[in-house]
């Protein structure tokens, strides 16, 4: 993502691809790894680029894996899927406690978050436990 010379094109083209602009019904398995390729760039661009709206639709990384995770629904979590959202959870631990985006960036990352299955969250508390510096 992050070498792409038009970076809004490859999200809405991801953003079409999975179903999220029309009626028409993509499979749950190109679904999930759509997901899954969304999921990583989340967890590895600079948190500035990964919630910054590009392109013509304003779609950034964040809001984009948001509408996807929505579209999945209940679905199982492949446990490659399972692994890439607890690295998008620990890279939203990060962001918030950085606290150093505009608002827009913000609410990206506030949006995914809300979209992120809860026993990812629930997996990621009991597995990195609340820092000493957090619970003050």
């Amino acid at each position: 993502f992050a070498e792409s010379s038009d970076q809004g094109a490859l999200l809405a083209r991801y953003h079409k691809k999975a179903g999220c602009s029309s009626v028409r019904d993509s499979t749950m398995k190109q679904l999930k790894r759509h997901i899954c390729h969304v999921g990583a760039w989340v967890a590895l661009l600079p948190s500035h680029v990964a919630s910054g709206a590009v392109g013509v639709g304003e779609l950034s990384p964040t809001k984009l894996l948001a509408q996807l995770l929505r579209r999945r629904g209940k679905t199982p979590l492949t446990p490659w899927l399972r692994g890439i959202l607890h690295l998008v959870a620990l890279r939203l631990h990060e962001v918030h406690s950085e606290g150093k985006l505009s608002s827009q960036q913000s609410e990206n990352w506030k949006e995914l978050k809300r979209a992120l299955p809860r026993n990812v969250w629930k997996s990621f508390r009991a597995q990195c436990p609340v820092m000493p510096s957090d619970a003050a």
